[in-house]
């Protein structure tokens, strides 16, 4: 960092609104992980988007705010929760404001096979919408809608129930 950046970070931190901005953070990631752009939407709202951003990047370089571990965290809970596909957690960790480059990565890190997060889901779930071709038919969907690919429902499917499809 320049030393003039570096001048300037250190006397923006001395301003009281700085500090009511750093507090208010304190308070927010004390409660729960939060990525980078969460803390600064939340920021957002009271405070100017320069003092924003300096707050969020003081809280990353402290090591508070760091969207790799969040993300990390967050899909494999979506992993063990929801079974999720691949494309779908990776969406919902651009959806919190995850870098698009750092999502695939996690995502593609999971260690999924994709049949037995479809099987997961028809056990928990969807055990009563199988007695008929309807219900399988909209099952299916259902599955496809949340980012399951046609091959692995079709397989897990037919793992599941044991009978032969379309």
């Amino acid at each position: 960092m320049p030393l003039d950046t570096f001048d300037e970070t250190n006397a923006m931190r001395e301003l009281p609104e700085y500090k009511a901005a750093y507090n208010r953070a304190l308070r927010l990631i004390t409660f729960r992980d939060h990525t980078e752009k969460e803390l600064y939407d939340k920021l957002e709202k009271d405070f100017e988007d320069e003092l924003c951003q300096a707050v969020c990047d003081h809280m990353t370089e402290l090591g508070f705010v760091n969207d790799e571990a969040y993300g990390t965290r967050y899909a494999k809970s979506l992993q063990n929760t929801k079974h999720l596909s691949q494309k779908n957690i990776m969406y919902k960790l651009i959806q919190k404001g995850i870098d698009k480059t750092l999502a695939e990565e996690i995502a593609e890190n999971l260690e999924l096979d994709p049949v037995e997060e479809i099987k997961a889901l028809l056990q928990k779930k969807y055990y009563k919408q199988l007695g008929s071709e309807k219900d399988i038919k909209r099952t299916f969907a259902a599955l496809q809608r949340i980012g399951h690919r046609y091959d692995d429902i079709k397989t897990a499917i037919e793992e599941y129930t044991e009978e032969e499809l379309f």
